[in-house]
């Protein structure tokens, strides 16, 4: 069984093609630039995690100054095709390490966007604990962050056969074999994270992906099967970790853009919104 790192995943060819192709906003992030509006004008802007510019669009033009970066010199290539002779002057992309962030200043960021759940691919916990540290450093005092992780509560709940048997109940009027093809999918997962299941309040797990998930093209081979593997964290873990960084008034959202609770085991990823401490705006 073959695992790809997130390193090699993000620098293939058809994994570029596939993110080249995103170009819209979660419900959080369209909140929150809606919450913002006023603001973003003033805005100096990190997009972390940028991939082909899913984002890029909908803020490079509404903010005073924009980066994108990312760590895929792949991605940030296709940045720099997917938009060349339309970005304003105040905008850029390069290559960067999130756990160092080197090339910025101290307090350079007036908003820092992590997205898509980029900071499961950092590495381990101190690797993660070491980005949250760098992208602290780099906001100025007051700065909005706001970032995506998966939920290993979710997980949890993922790999026991019966649990998502139960949750795909509603499902069963209209598909009835749901509850069923469920259990499998967990007792499937429960196979490829073995041993360790989901206990802690962080691990690396392994996921089965198909590359066409969110794209409109199939770029999969029909016999070929993706195993990543990603570092999952608890929301009361990750809690605790903004806060050892620097950061304060934590709202915690799903993809639906509600709060929800650190306790939360239904949603699978969540949106994380804090701001740097050190200013009252």
């Amino acid at each position: 069984m073959h695992i790809e790192s997130p390193a090699t995943h993000f620098e293939r060819a058809d994994v570029v093609a596939e993110y080249g192709s995103f170009d819209f906003l979660l419900a959080p992030e369209e909140d929150l630039l809606r919450e913002h509006a006023s603001e973003l004008p003033r805005w100096r802007m990190l997009d972390v995690g940028v991939g082909a510019g899913r984002t890029s669009a909908h803020l490079m033009e509404r903010v005073r100054e924009y980066v994108g970066i990312d760590c895929s010199a792949a991605m940030v290539q296709r940045c720099h095709e997917r938009f060349a002779g339309r970005m304003p002057v105040t905008a850029s992309f390069r290559q960067a390490d999130v756990r160092t962030l080197v090339d910025f200043d101290e307090g350079s960021f007036d908003f820092v966007l992590f997205s898509f759940n980029g900071l499961d691919t950092v590495g381990d916990g101190s690797e993660r604990a070491q980005a949250l540290r760098a992208i602290a450093r780099v906001c100025a005092p007051g700065a909005l962050f706001c970032f995506s992780a998966h939920n290993l509560l979710w997980f949890r709940r993922s790999i026991s056969p019966l649990r998502a048997a139960a949750g795909a109940l509603p499902a069963a009027r209209r598909h009835p074999r749901a509850p069923l093809r469920a259990a499998r999918e967990a007792l499937h997962r429960r196979r490829l994270n073995a041993p360790g299941g989901g206990r802690g309040e962080e691990r690396v797990i392994i996921e089965e992906r198909p590359r066409y998930e969110l794209a409109r093209t199939f770029y999969q081979a029909p016999d070929e099967r993706i195993l990543i593997s990603r570092y999952t964290t608890t929301p009361k873990r990750q809690e605790e970790r903004l806060v050892a960084a620097g950061f304060r008034d934590l709202r915690i959202l799903d993809l639906r853009g509600n709060a929800v609770a650190a306790a939360d085991e239904r949603s699978q990823w969540l949106h994380y919104v804090c701001r740097r401490a050190g200013d009252d705006r």
